[in-house]
């Protein structure tokens, strides 16, 4: 099923609240809204709600069909004032359109995906979303596949997508507490699961940050499961778990400990907490919860739940929750399906305690593999994901001018080129050629300054050790980093002493050649160590000595390379010019959309040529997002997709960075009267966005879909 985005978004305005809507194909309505809700009316419906759930559980001879009726009649009571306070009017309107939008447009097999926007009105977090409830047609919408609903926190930078996994690792950790049993717990949730064969459990030993920091650094997994305990500290202001120390006590955890440790494994998509709370956050902060902590930190999606759920309850929803995810549906849908599952057991209240945040703006956590190539059925790659060599599309001259140069003594390499822009893909290909060719003699050493501390990459004696202690372990090991500490211990500038470290114990060590590739190599540029830091590679290529001839530099930037030195004469590439990498070409274009196994014929690559040019990371989003969907380019590249796919949004990052750099004057100025003079730095950070290029007749915008925004945007005719 594919979801389409109706935005619901609330904010604050001077009579109350403004609700603003948006469907998926674009029309706008705003309306006022109002809490319909006492904090007395919200405190005892979520006491009602746990009543009810456990008196289901146990009837203790009360009549059990009253009791479910009372529940099912209590939910819908809240859930209809709710919806009857925000759907009315022209919002009411927008939302029936988009309904029969979706529901008539026969075999496509379409959703609403409702996107309940609260970022900016944390306060209102607490109302019963999950059971707004729909009296036309006498249903609540997340009992809907058809109707989803999803907290949605907005945040600027876009997640990757993976395909779905098989089978799905699942690590899972029991909570820290004396009253739960690990092993009947972990029972619970397999027999639950039952014969799910595309599933892996791996249960975690200890329930320590220590002991998950161990396990993601060592295993790969797609969803991480947690069942214990939970609560929101109104005294921290934030929300908890329980975890364990190191000696087996209980021990409560933030969201942003949590997140810490889950932060960079890319291949999380999914993270369920079984825990009570989970979700609940403070009224003036909308990331203070567990869930919404962990959305920050780039988990893609989060379930939690509003209050305490039962255990049958929560086994219940893992099973029919896993059991969609591994036929390839998306998220949406298997929630409907879990909360189906809660509900087919007569438990008419806790299917609506868990909710769905998410921070991918289409939906999308899981892209399922779709094309097949030399009988090898693989993922469509999504634009933004790390290196993979079947999805790298040759750049032979520059491929060329690189391998031959990192021959020559003296010749830095500089792959240049906007950001977003395949740099990174050609220096890991050019790498991995490298190692492929002369593995005896080559020593190779990848840094990547991006992925340093602004504390390291700001001091020029942090950021020259902790280079040397890269350098150490990656060709002598981990053990021999106290030679770093012994030499910055001596007399001399930091220059000098990783000077020292280079030719007594690295250099010596290097039969033929020692690459030293530095991706990112301009994330000093504009920061106190610059001068420093540039100067010193300097020094380095322009040697003379036999030494240092041993060295090469693979390096790769945004920034013009004459201006990370002062003048041209001292900049590195003064010899050797850089290699300024330009758009794909339409060879390249075909090769990529082979590899995406789209159908195309020259108007869709006319139609990509227009719109987008050779952008590699656009034209990589059109063409995901077109073999996802099975649509031509030219469908995708239709507007009225734009929401859906992402560009939407990459767009409005765009405007997002001119206004945080305050450069939307100029930028307006640049689209009226593109021959006026730019400051030089100004036009640097332009170019080094892909937002500009010269041209004889004065500056344009680099590409037509960047203009039509921004002049829409910026209310340029």
């Amino acid at each position: 099923m594919e979801y389409l985005n109706f935005d619901l978004t609330l904010r604050r305005c001077e009579s109350g609240y403004l609700i603003q809507v948006q469907t998926p194909d674009g029309k706008q309505a705003g309306e006022n809204f109002s809490n319909p809700f006492s904090e007395q009316e919200l405190t005892d419906f979520w006491n009602n709600i746990g009543d009810l759930s456990r008196q289901t559980r146990k009837p203790q001879g009360a009549n059990l069909s009253n009791i479910r009726e009372t529940s099912l009649k209590r939910a819908k009571d809240i859930g209809g004032r709710l919806f009857a306070e925000v759907f009315y009017g022209t919002a009411l309107e927008c939302l029936r359109s988009s309904l029969d939008y979706v529901n008539n447009d026969k075999g496509q097999n379409k959703g609403l995906r409702i996107r309940l926007n609260l970022t900016s009105v944390p306060e209102l977090a607490k109302l019963p979303w999950e059971y707004l409830y729909y009296p036309p047609g006498n249903n609540f919408f997340s009992l809907l596949r058809g109707a989803a609903i999803v907290r949605f926190l907005d945040l600027m930078d876009p997640i990757p997508l993976f395909s779905v996994p098989q089978p799905l690792r699942i690590l899972v950790m029991i909570g820290g507490h004396k009253g739960l049993n690990v092993k009947r717990e972990l029972k619970k949730l397999r027999d639950g699961l039952g014969k799910i064969t595309s599933i892996e459990l791996d249960l975690m030993d200890e329930a320590t940050l220590e002991a998950l920091r161990q396990k993601l650094l060592h295993g790969t997994f797609h969803v991480f499961h947690f069942i214990g305990h939970g609560g929101f500290d109104s005294e921290q202001g934030g929300g908890q778990l329980l975890f364990a120390d190191s000696k087996g006590q209980s021990m409560p955890v933030s969201g942003e400990e949590i997140g810490v440790m889950l932060h960079e494994h890319r291949t999380l998509r999914l993270v369920i907490l079984n825990a009570c709370e989970g979700s609940v956050t403070a009224h003036d902060n909308s990331f203070s919860g567990v869930a919404q902590s962990l959305i920050q930190h780039r988990v893609p999606a989060v379930i939690a739940m509003q209050r305490e759920i039962t255990d049958k309850a929560a086994i219940d929803f893992s099973k029919g929750f896993y059991e969609a995810i591994v036929l390839g549906h998306p998220v949406e849908f298997a929630m409907a399906e879990a909360r189906k599952a809660i509900f087919a057991q007569k438990n008419y209240v806790e299917w609506g305690t868990p909710t769905l945040y998410s921070r991918s703006p289409n939906g999308l956590i899981f892209s399922p593999p779709t094309n097949l190539q030399h009988g090898i059925c693989r993922p469509l790659q999504p634009p933004g994901a790390a290196f993979d060599s079947y999805w790298y599309i040759g750049r032979e001259e520059e491929e060329a001018i690189a391998m031959n140069n990192l021959n020559i003594p003296g010749a830095p390499v500089m792959i240049w080129g906007p950001r977003r822009f395949g740099k990174t893909w050609l220096f890991k290909y050019v790498i991995s050629q490298l190692r492929k060719n002369d593995e005896e003699s080559l020593k190779i050493v990848e840094i990547d300054l991006k992925s340093l501390s602004q504390e390291t990459l700001s001091s020029i004696d942090g950021l020259l050790h902790h280079l040397g202690e890269q350098i150490i372990e990656e060709l002598q090991g981990p053990n021999h980093q106290s030679l770093v500490t012994d030499i910055w211990k001596g007399p001399g500038t930091p220059s000098t002493k990783l000077n020292r470290l280079m030719e007594n114990h690295i250099l010596p060590g290097v039969k033929e050649r020692l690459i030293l590739a530095i991706d990112r190599a301009d994330a000093v540029w504009g920061s106190p160590p610059q001068g420093d830091f540039y100067n010193l590679l300097h020094g380095w290529s322009d040697s003379t000595d036999e030494l240092w001839s041993r060295l090469r530099l693979l390096l790769t930037g945004s920034t013009t390379p004459t201006l990370l030195t002062d003048g041209v004469n001292a900049s590195l590439f003064s010899k050797i010019p850089p290699i300024r990498l330009s758009d794909l070409n339409d060879n390249q274009i075909r090769e990529l959309a082979e590899r995406y196994d789209l159908k195309y014929n020259q108007t869709d690559i006319d139609c990509l040529f227009s719109k987008v040019g050779g952008h590699p990371f656009l034209v990589r989003l059109v063409m995901h997002a077109a073999g996802l969907r099975n649509k031509t380019i030219s469908e995708i590249l239709d507007p009225r997709q734009f929401d859906q796919i992402g560009l939407t949004q990459y767009l409005e990052e765009i405007r997002q960075w001119l206004a945080g750099n305050k450069l939307i004057d100029v930028m307006r100025n640049v689209l009226i009267n593109p021959n006026d003079y730019l400051d030089p730095d100004v036009e640097e950070r332009l170019f080094k966005a892909g937002l500009i290029e010269w041209q004889e007749n004065g500056y344009r915008i680099r590409y037509s879909i960047y203009e039509a925004y921004l002049k829409r945007k910026l209310h340029v005719n």
